[in-house]
């Protein structure tokens, strides 16, 4: 699986190489413009406001406005939609305050 994400021209991912397990970390940050903005408004869609189809970093995602989900959410759920790939978010693993977990 390593070699395969690390070799994919179709994303640029940082990856944590397990010592062994059954999960893979994967940093998304640099595949973030991949994203289309409609995945972080998965139910009340994109705001009228909004003029951009993407977002580059984790400072544009907090310029959002008021976005449903995180991007490590969006990203999961990008990837199942659009390329049949699941994957579980890494904040289901933690707890972080930003303004999508209240």
């Amino acid at each position: 699986m390593v070699s395969i994400l690390t070799n994919t021209k179709k994303f640029e991912f940082d990856i944590v190489k397990p010592m062994g397990g059954y999960f893979l970390a994967v940093g998304i940050l640099k595949s973030l413009h991949k994203v289309n903005i409609k995945y972080y408004y998965p139910t009340k869609g994109v705001p009228e406001n909004e003029k951009r189809e993407f977002i580059s970093s984790i400072e544009e995602w907090e310029t959002l406005d008021e976005p449903e989900l995180s991007t490590d959410v969006a990203f999961a759920n990008f990837l199942i939609d659009e390329h049949g790939l699941g994957t579980i978010p890494g904040s289901g693993f933690y707890s972080c305050h930003n303004k999508t977990l209240k």
